[in-house]
């Protein structure tokens, strides 16, 4: 009964990486009527702690996926 927005992103996207603020908000706005979540789909060399370096630093807390 949820709206569920998708977001594919690469950890290495300067656009991606633009628009995470705005999808957090949506988060904050609509929490418990609509699911955001991320699907990263390519780590740069595998690096994950560049991911978790970035989930940090946009203070992101919607669900985050890597495929």
């Amino acid at each position: 009964g949820k709206v569920v927005l998708v977001n594919f992103f690469t950890e290495w996207c300067g656009p991606c990486k633009e628009e995470m603020p705005k999808l957090q908000d949506i988060w904050d706005k609509y929490k418990g009527k609509v699911e955001v979540v991320g699907v990263c789909c390519e780590v740069y060399g595998k690096n994950y702690e560049n991911l978790e370096k970035l989930i940090s630093e946009k203070k992101l807390t919607y669900s985050i996926i890597v495929c």
